[in-house]
């Protein structure tokens, strides 16, 4: 096995918390696997996930006996790296800190992180003069610093709850034709977010900041783009804030 893969699995949490939780577990089923990464059955998610998982099992890294899924002699080997990885860091974390990552390093950041494209070149364009923003190629998803979260502008956010959050199955019409897609609904909202999206973004801050988020929106204006950014719990935190665009359907929709 060469090297930049077994870098690769440190570096892409969905494989290292496959093969830690195996480490811990000793076996678990695909379910547990998929749960234990904190990927969203929806959209690209679990073929994202099926792809990750595909990997350790062509290089022996994970075996799949009948449902149950086990770590091999290289798997475990691997899980004591991580976790060596994992311990080193924890201490020289606090030396490196202090430094300022550009918006357009955390673009790139995530994008590699989650695989969706960002125009990085729009670093220079301004969130209605206030912050600059850098947007996904479907202009869905933005990034911007989360030291511009302030000013008036933002004042005009209240927050909503994740655990109020339920995923539904909601239907519209997009292009004259019937769309049905999954979708996060909250009681407060006659419009839904993206699980996908929410999905990436609430991973990338978890894992990379070790923060949970906070969920935004406009008062008293529907629709209007969420605003997620990491609960600072009175730190200081020079991290990346998100955007993400509204999903419209019909109030008629149905639950899934």
């Amino acid at each position: 096995m060469r090297k930049r893969d077994v870098l690769s699995i440190v570096e892409i949490p969905i494989r290292s918390n496959i093969i830690m939780r195996l480490d811990e577990a000793g076996k678990a089923a695909y379910s547990d696997l998929l749960d234990s990464t904190g990927v969203i059955e929806v959209l690209d998610s679990r073929g994202n996930f099926n792809y990750h998982l595909n990997f350790l099992l062509e290089n022996s890294i994970v075996v799949k006996e009948g449902m149950i899924y086990r770590l091999t002699d290289k798997g475990r080997a691997i899980a004591q790296f991580v976790k060596e990885v994992n311990q080193t860091w924890n201490q020289i974390e606090p030396k490196l800190g202090g430094g300022y990552v550009s918006i357009v390093g955390y673009a790139e950041e995530f994008e590699k992180e989650t695989g969706i494209k960002m125009q990085k070149k729009a670093a220079e364009k301004k969130l209605f003069g206030i912050a600059e923003i850098i947007m996904d190629e479907s202009l869905v998803l933005g990034i911007i610093p989360q030291k511009d979260c302030k000013g008036k502008y933002f004042d005009e956010f209240e927050e909503i709850k994740v655990e109020d959050l339920e995923l539904c199955t909601k239907e519209w019409e997009w292009e004259g034709k019937a769309v049905r897609r999954q979708i996060f609904c909250h009681p407060k909202l006659s419009y839904g977010i993206s699980p996908f999206y929410l999905g990436a973004v609430m991973r990338y801050v978890e894992h990379f900041f070790n923060r949970t988020v906070q969920l935004s929106v406009m008062k008293q204006k529907e629709p209007s783009p969420i605003l997620v950014k990491a609960q600072t719990l009175g730190d200081i935190y020079d991290g990346p804030a998100f955007f993400i665009a509204p999903t419209l359907f019909h109030v008629t929709g149905g639950k899934g």
